[in-house]
């Protein structure tokens, strides 16, 4: 009676140790998946969130580019209107001034259509 004991917890131990193998091989190939989905949901979540954090932001550097983009229409008017009306005062500094302000509302323009 006693050999069929022994054998018995021979068997349990077996199989224990062969269902502890079966989970760990198991939690090798899961383990990644569940890992993965969970990255998954994790830089969907972060993308929502920076999304929202960042429409505030884009509607203020657009407000902050077209105030920049008026501002340097109006010195290009005035500079325009003293060439046009004030040619004896006219300078090389004026005109050099008048080019850069072109310049500076085409790459703000330019700015602005990317935001």
């Amino acid at each position: 009676m006693r050999d069929l004991k022994d054998h018995a917890v021979g068997i349990s131990l077996s199989t224990v140790i062969s269902l502890a193998s079966v989970v760990g091989i198991l939690w090798v190939f899961v383990q990644p998946v569940m890992v993965a989905q969970v990255s998954d949901e994790i830089k969907d979540q972060l993308h929502k969130q920076i999304i929202d954090e960042q429409r505030p932001l884009e509607s203020a550097f657009k407000a902050i580019i077209r105030n920049s983009i008026n501002v340097s229409k109006r010195a290009i008017a005035q500079l325009e209107y003293r060439k046009d009306h004030d040619p004896d005062s006219w300078t090389a500094e004026h005109a050099r001034t008048l080019a850069d302000r072109y310049l500076e509302v085409q790459a703000l323009e330019e700015a602005y259509r990317e935001l």
